[in-house]
Formats: structure tokens, sequence, C-alpha cells
């Protein structure tokens, strides 16, 4: 729809600086869009937004993929990092204190385990697993991917994604994501609900009045760094972040929304990065010119097949506009050949031996896509139909995958998975604290932490499936020490004196992800183990003196009479076994 005469824009003002900003952005992204859209047009079609008006518009007919074998590899790698990174039928991450004293008090690691399974249900209320397939496609296909976490009053926390070619970012100067300005639609239903009417435009006021709400409108979204911050400061203008909202030709002092964020709530990982780029590599890019080829070679295989099934035939020209030639199976097309004339025949004969090398080449090119989108090493276990695979053979191979996924893996830890956590802890624990300042009765987000985590800082330690792989290395040299050990005790015993069993149990249940609460205080140990030592001791007390009892009423019943042993030990002593004179009596 029109929407009339753009309003001029003061250049000073901060709607100026951010258009402004913008365009320096969109010049800097225009070297990414035609290699966006081959990307597009040739493996993931339909998950681009170039132009603002694309919306619902997108062809749903591709011309271009005659072969989606690039298509079908990037749906396994997809599929991959979903279930080895963020599975959401098992736990993939884990909260530590940066602290390494605190991680070792036992009610410190029962409240950050408390604290994941409230995140964990968190997220699978929200629909994040419903949108980090996309991130993932798009971050194989195009190697740059974004998304929006915002604060949900149903589900905590709701996601946005963004179509590559519909935003632009901005690097801070340790070179991460700090900028986000974007051009998209909206319909009016959707501005009303979202801003209300009263921060609408006229233009979108008269429309919701006039009942055209379907009607689309163009709208910018900006969130760039706050130039002076005040953390503490509750006010939209203090946080970190601020994000402007307004509406394409409205006055620039009119704002859908100004708001503010003390975590950045664009998630934007990217698969390699090279420099000082602000855009991500993918292995899309590096398989595109295979994918092309094999468009190419796919229509040419095509094109062999059916000259050789449905030939371009030649007749005599007097059979031109007779309507005595049929192609159908078993049609008879009668003709008078004479001399030097003959009937219906091929053009030329299709020779089918060139199309071996052309499907052997094709097989080849397969190979190649697979491979740089890691469908080989993600389906290793699944393609593998031998019967007897061993276990440290399965474990080998999972190194293999470690070994070529470990730096993205690394990558998406850094730009996709902390950001995440870090972006809903601020959202769950700024919900929480009116709940623990006793504002509000009921049961907060988050349970209120110990003394001994408040203001301290967080990590996370991440135990997916790829997670375990990496770990896998520490565990498996824990378990040949062990071995080692037990082995050499058997013919050294002492050897076993330099092994600290309750750290090595902690250390390895730690390393396979153990949930910490299944482990006993350490303290509780302790006491339990003093408790033991005490029972031990007056148990030895006890059978100490029932022993010296004993043995002195034998002693007491033993006769001394008979030439027995006692009364041998009792000759050997002085005076013992003599009875002593009576006061008075004769010597």
């Amino acid at each position: 729809m029109d929407q009339g005469v753009l309003s001029p824009v003061d250049p000073s003002s901060t709607r100026g600086k951010l258009l402004r900003r913008y365009s320096q952005m969109k010049d800097e992204r225009s070297y990414y869009i035609k290699h966006w859209m081959d990307l597009n047009d040739y493996i993931l079609p339909r998950s681009s937004r170039f132009f603002v008006t694309q919306k619902n518009r997108a062809s749903l007919r591709n011309t271009k993929i005659n072969d989606s074998t690039a298509t079908l590899s990037l749906r396994t790698l997809s599929a991959g990092l979903m279930s080895g990174v963020t599975n959401p039928a098992r736990p993939w991450f884990e909260l530590r204190a940066l602290d390494p004293e605190l991680n070792d008090k036992h009610n410190v690691q029962v409240y950050l385990g408390q604290v994941r399974e409230r995140i964990a249900e968190t997220f699978l209320k929200s629909n994040l697993y419903t949108t980090l397939p996309t991130t993932y496609n798009d971050l194989g296909c195009y190697g740059t991917s974004a998304f929006e976490v915002m604060e949900d009053d149903e589900t905590m926390i709701r996601c946005y994604s963004w179509p590559i070619g519909s935003y632009t970012l901005g690097l801070s100067g340790r070179l991460t994501v700090d900028t986000t300005v974007r051009e998209t639609q909206m319909t009016v239903h959707q501005i009303v609900e979202t801003f209300g009417l009263e921060n609408c435009s006229l233009l979108v006021q008269n429309a919701y009045r006039n009942n055209n709400v379907d009607f689309n409108y163009t709208v910018y979204h900006a969130i760039v760094p706050n130039d002076d911050p005040h953390p503490t400061g509750l006010e939209a203008k203090h946080k970190l972040y601020r994000s402007y909202w307004w509406e394409q030709g409205a006055d620039q002092d009119k704002y859908l929304r100004i708001s503010g964020f003390n975590t950045f709530p664009v998630i934007t990982p990217r698969w390699q990065v090279l420099g000082e780029d602000t855009y991500g590599i993918s292995p899309g890019m590096e398989a595109l010119g295979d994918v092309m080829a094999l468009q190419l070679e796919q229509k040419r295989k095509i094109q062999i097949i059916e000259k050789y099934v449905n030939p371009p035939l030649q007749a005599p020209a007097s059979m031109r506009n007779t309507g005595a030639v049929t192609n159908l199976p078993g049609g008879i097309t009668w003709t008078d050949v004479t001399a030097g004339q003959t009937g219906v025949v091929p053009m030329y004969q299709t020779n089918l031996q060139g199309l071996q090398y052309l499907s052997a080449d094709i097989q080849e090119i397969h190979g190649r896509i697979d491979a740089t989108f890691y469908k080989d090493l993600f389906l290793m276990i699944a393609n593998d139909e031998r019967s007897n695979v061993t276990a440290t053979e399965i474990a080998a191979k999972q190194e293999e995958k470690l070994l070529a996924l470990g730096p993205v893996y690394l990558r998406l830890n850094d730009e996709l998975l902390d950001v995440l956590l870090e972006r809903t802890i601020d959202i769950m624990t700024r919900r929480s604290i009116p709940y623990w300042t006793g504002m509000i009765n009921g049961t907060p987000p988050l349970p209120q932490p110990p003394p001994e985590l408040m203001g301290a800082q967080l990590s996370f330690e991440y135990i997916s499936i790829m997670a375990q792989a990496m770990k896998a290395v520490g565990v498996a040299s824990i378990e040949r020490t062990m071995t080692f050990a037990g082995s050499l005790a058997q013919a050294f015993p002492g050897v076993l004196d330099n092994i600290d069993g309750d750290k090595l149990l902690r250390r390895y249940s730690e390393m396979n992800g153990t949930p910490a609460d299944l482990l006993v205080d350490e303290q509780v140990v302790l006491q339990h183990r003093q408790q033991q030592l005490k029972q031990q001791a007056q148990q030895q007390a006890l059978q100490s003196a029932n022993s010296m009892a004993d043995t002195a009423q034998k002693l007491g019943n033993a006769p001394l009479g008979d030439n027995n042993a006692l009364s041998q030990l009792m000759s050997r002593i002085p005076g013992a076994g003599q009875t002593q004179p009576q006061q008075g009596a004769p010597q």
C-alpha cells in the first residue's frame, strides 16, 4: 500500500544517524547479496528476503534445481547439529560459577542444577527448538544466521527468525555483533497489536479504524549500543543497548517504541569468519561450484536420455502438413518411398556410451557435496552396516567427527549458545527479583540463589553429544590410567596410595555430565567417614575389653597344682603363688 510522501529526516537527529548507519551497513552487505542469491537459487530456495516487498510473495517454484543433493545434504547437516548440539530430548548444558571454589560446595551445585532445569523447561515451552533448525540451515547455506529472543508473557521467551537478506549487522571493537538494523513489513493489525494504536502514525490509525488491517506497511528496527549506559538504572535509556522502532515516512520524532536491553537480544552465529569480516563463510559457499556443475550435468544427462527415447525425426517434405506422422507407441506412419528418399527416420543416433561417464562424474560430484556438508560424518554410524563394529571403533569415529567439526562447534558455543543462555538468564532473573524481594507472592521463574552466589558470575559448560565427544579424550585417559594402575598394583600395591579416589570420582562424573545432586556433599561424606571411624574405634575398644575380661576369667579359674603352662609361668615370677603369712603366725 502506498504510504504517501516520506517526511524529511534531519541528518543530525537520532533517526537521521540510524538511517545513515543503515545505509553504510547495506553497502557492506551488498558484496554478499549476489552470492546469497545464488545459494538461495541452487541450495535453499524460499529461505531469503532480499527485498522488503518479498513478504508472502517469494516464488514457490524453483527452476534451477535439477538435482537436490545439496539441499538434502544441508538437511542432514542441520539435523546433525540439532541432535548433536542442542538436542531437546537430553541435557546439553550445565551452569558453573567462575570461582572454582564455589563449584566445590554442594549447595551451590544443587542450586545451579535447579536453575538448569528451570531454563531447560523454559526452552521446551518456547519456540526455541522450532527456530534452531532454521538457524542451522542458514548457517550451513549462507554462513550467517540471526534470530531475536524477546521476553514473552506466556512462555517467558519468544524467538523470531530473521531471513537472510532482511537484516544488516555491525561489529564492536571485539569483533562481536552489537548492532542490527533491518527493514521489514508488518500488517496494520500486527503494528497496532504490537505497539498500541496511540503509538502509530495517523495513516496506520486511519487504516485500522477503517478495518484495513491486512495492509502492509514498512517499518524499521534498529538495536545499537547505548553511548551512556547505567546498568543499575531501570529506564530504557540506561540499558546497555537501545532499541528503536519506527514507521517509514513517519515524523522523525515519532517512534513506535523505544526500549532497552542489558543483553544483546539478537543471536547472530556465523559458521566461519575471515578476519574482520562481518558475515560468515559457509559449506554452501564452498560447494556452490559443484552444485551448479551438478545441475548442468543432470540437465545434459536428461537430454541424452530424452534424445535416445524420443529422438528428433526427419521425413520427406511431401509429408509436411499431412498429419500422417505419429509418435505414439504402436502407431503407424504411412509413407511413399521413392528413389533417393527415406521414410520417417531419426535425424541421428544418440550414443548412450557417453552416459556412463557422465553418470560417474555426477556420482563423484555427489560425494564432494556430501563431504562439504559433513553428511558422511553425521551418518557414519548409521551407514555402517557391519555387525562386528566395536565400541573402540565407534569412539575413534566420534573423535574423527570432532576433528572436522571442532572449530565450528567452538564458534557455536561462543556466538550461539553462550549468548542464548545469557539472554534467557537475564530475562528470568529480572522476572524473579520481585518474588525474591517479597513484592510478589508465588513461585519465581528462578529459585533465589544462596548467599555464596549473590553477585557471582556464572559460566556455561556444554554436555551435548558433541561436547561429550570432545571430553571423551579426557575420560578415556582417566580410564587408561586407572586400568594401568590396577595392573601395576598387583606387583606394587603401594602405587594405589597415589590416587585420590574422591577427587577422581567427582572429576570423572563431571566430565561425563552426571548431575551434581546425584553425588553426596563432600562435607557429608567427611562426617559419615568420621562417624564410621568413631564406631570402629568403639567396637575395637569393646572387643579388646571383652578379650581382656575373658582372659582374666580364664586365668582366675585355672588350677595351679598341675604342672601346666600357667603353673610354670607363675613359678617364674618371684613370690607368685605363695600365700602371705597371717599376722602373729610363726615364721
